[in-house]
């Protein structure tokens, strides 16, 4: 295969540090980040054989190889993948290129002109009211707020947690840290990852705790886990199956994925206790 080189001009004078000192501070991070980027690569080379737009011999194995050099002391991680083509290199080179141009190249003081300036006096000091409306979706209830949001949808799932016995209440976290991230009976976990990225606007996960307006003397609160996605209106289809296929088809007995995410969970929560103590132990004493 012909190597076509290419250059793009980055300014990492600012952002080179942060990502140093917060992302890859911790050894193991760096090397699982490293990693990860082989997987996609090989991925990437399988769905790519799936579809019958490479060929690959029966026989040939996906693999990741780690070399460890004391004498020169480097690491060297190889993959048999497939990253960019010389056609997807060049034409990001172009559009960097463009792009450069175009942020660099002064606007006209007419263009300027027309951009809209807002004044305090144009705000009102009226507080617009949110209308919340029950409607019937199947057999479910839900909650439909009639807004203008410029053509994205907006979908949140609340699951009510009260019913969860209370040792159990734990893994909850490590579920809402397992979905979305985990292979599904349709996607490997990175190629679930770029469809929802390419389809819809993200989908998300997270622990809620609300306080029981019934019972606001009793200082009662009720748990739930949320998933919510947001996509233009047209691709709310898509969006609704992909949360229906994190929710009910992922594949929670991927032991050997499920300790490579609690891993990452850990060095993550690690982290975050070795840059910013004080509030870690702030929260921890609330």
């Amino acid at each position: 295969m012909e190597v076509t080189k290419g250059s793009i001009s980055i300014d990492t004078e600012n952002i080179f540090p942060i990502i140093k000192k917060w992302l890859y501070s911790d050894k193991d991070i760096f090397i699982r980040e490293l990693i990860s980027n082989g997987c996609d690569a090989v991925s990437k080379y399988k769905r790519l054989v799936s579809l019958g737009e490479v060929k690959s011999s029966q026989d040939e194995e996906y693999k990741i190889t780690v070399s460890v050099s004391k004498k020169n002391k480097t690491i060297k991680f190889c993959d048999n993948g497939i990253g960019m083509t010389a056609e997807e290199v060049e034409e990001l080179v172009q559009k960097t290129k463009a792009l450069t141009a175009y942020q660099e190249e002064p606007s006209e003081k007419e263009d300027l002109e027309k951009i809209p300036v807002l004044q305090r006096e144009d705000i009102s000091r009226e507080i617009a009211p949110i209308y919340n409306e029950e409607i019937k979706a199947g057999n479910t209830t839900v909650v439909f707020h009639d807004i203008e949001t410029n053509g994205i949808g907006y979908v949140n799932l609340i699951f009510d947690m009260s019913g969860i016995e209370e040792e159990l209440l734990p893994y909850t976290g490590i579920l809402q840290s397992v979905l979305g991230v985990i292979d599904t009976e349709n996607y490997e976990y990175g190629e679930l990852f770029n469809e929802i990225n390419a389809q819809t606007g993200g989908i998300g996960t997270s622990l809620e705790l609300y306080t029981d307006v019934t019972k606001v003397k009793e200082k009662e609160f009720r748990p739930t886990f949320e998933m919510r996605a947001k996509a233009l209106y047209h691709q709310l289809p898509v969006a609704f199956c992909m949360m229906e296929e994190i929710l009910l088809r992922s594949k929670l007995d991927d032991e050997k994925r499920l300790k490579e995410i609690v891993a990452q969970t850990k060095s993550r929560l690690q982290m975050r206790i070795q840059s910013s103590g004080h509030i870690s132990a702030a929260m921890r004493a609330m």
